[in-house]
């Protein structure tokens, strides 16, 4: 909200969408739980606990991602750190300098400082195996992910059974991948979805 609190709705079995108070910077839903980045730049989670995936450590951080059964933030100083379910190495993250990150079901993908994608944790569907590129931000879904380009274009690998991962033309400012589905928003502000209905 615009006064740095946060509101959330819909199911709330394991207390997920009861934020707590304080201001918030940023917040990332997961299925059971949520976590947020507070005003004073450390990291808070609520909701389910399961594999510790809501008890984030101490630090200050700049963003941080929600995935089924880990987390992932980024701190101030660009580094990486993920807790919860470590099953796939997912929350094992590579060394580098990152400028956004995204936890997905079994692994985790993050935007370099110099635009390249790396990702790690389980690949099954080569959902961790990103193509070359330049990119602006990263969407981990379950079993596959999608980026949006720095030229505006998407590109999506991992399983495709659905046609999640086959992208349409255009120019893209966002993408948000899903378990078989993925939808992103064009630049001229509408939305489009593809893959499982």
């Amino acid at each position: 909200m615009a006064n740095g609190t946060v509101s959330c709705w819909g199911a709330n079995g394991d207390g997920q969408a009861s934020p707590p108070d304080g201001q918030f910077v940023a917040v990332s839903a997961a299925a059971s739980h949520t976590c947020g980045v507070k005003s004073d730049s450390s990291v808070v989670c609520w909701g389910s606990d399961s594999h510790g995936k809501s008890t984030p450590p101490a630090g200050e951080f700049v963003s941080v991602s929600a995935g089924d059964y880990h987390t992932c933030g980024i701190k101030s100083d660009g580094s990486v750190v993920c807790w919860g379910r470590d099953l796939y190495g997912e929350s094992t993250p590579l060394a580098g300098t990152f400028v956004s990150i995204s936890a997905g079901w079994g692994h985790t993908c993050g935007v370099e400082m110099g635009g390249a994608i790396a990702c790690w944790g389980r690949n099954r569907y080569g959902e961790a195996t990103p193509p070359f590129g330049t990119f602006v931000s990263v969407s981990a879904g379950w079993v596959h992910t999608c980026g949006v380009k720095t030229d505006g274009s998407l590109a999506c690998w991992g399983l495709d059974d659905y046609s999640q991962s086959t992208p349409p033309p255009g120019q893209f400012i966002a993408v948000s991948a899903v378990d078989s589905h993925t939808c992103g928003l064009r630049k001229n502000g509408s939305v489009y979805c593809w893959g499982r209905l």
